[in-house]
């Protein structure tokens, strides 16, 4: 995360935490939509997430002047939401773990190649958002998304896919090597830039 999106985070979350329903509402439209899909890595229960996104955010408000300082709210708010889903799916007896809820990751109603469409990207990039998600594992969707879409620190990834900071790093060295060899043509360009911005 970069210092001036943290020094952002600071600022809105302590005018949250005084009291500023504005700070509140943009809090909640910023991250909502992104606690969404983070959401669908561990259910497919559209409901159960959106209820439990409800939750939080009314917890939040009814608890703001309990809650820590946060540097990150994109990170407390994934975190809140993981914890929350795993409570409501354990009581469910509803079992999981990354590794095998890894397909819910791009279910059909967000993934990379809406995303490119979103920002009117050219039909080229349909194709090479097409070749890697046809060839990268769930996992390396998934920790692509964590780096170059939610903008998250190795330290972040690792702690919300559950790894070392090492592996979290090893991951997503090996995903972009194995996209350079899928698309030998790219190796030069900034290809995240190109898919995400």
């Amino acid at each position: 995360m970069c210092v001036k999106n943290q020094i952002q985070d600071l600022a809105i979350w302590k005018a949250f935490v005084d009291g500023d329903k504005d700070a509140y509402a943009a809090i909640y439209k910023r991250f909502a939509k992104a606690m969404y899909v983070y959401g669908l890595h561990y259910t497919s229960d559209y409901e159960l997430i959106e209820d439990a996104i409800h939750d939080i955010f009314v917890k939040i408000y009814n608890d703001r002047k309990k809650l820590p300082e946060v540097n990150n709210i994109k990170f407390y708010l994934f975190i809140s939401l993981r914890n929350t889903l795993f409570n409501r799916l354990s009581k469910n007896n509803e079992t999981f773990k990354l590794d095998k809820i890894d397909p819910l990751f791009f279910a059909s109603s967000y993934n990379i190649e809406e995303e490119i469409m979103l920002n009117e990207k050219s039909e080229q990039d349909r194709k090479i958002i097409k070749t890697i998600e046809q060839y990268l594992s769930s996992r390396q969707k998934q920790v692509l998304y964590y780096k170059y879409v939610e903008q998250l620190s190795y330290k972040e990834i690792a702690d919300i896919m559950g790894v070392n900071i090492q592996s979290a790093k090893n991951m997503v060295q090996i995903t972009l090597k194995k996209i350079r060899s899928l698309l030998p043509d790219l190796v030069t360009f900034p290809l995240f830039f190109l898919l995400f911005f």
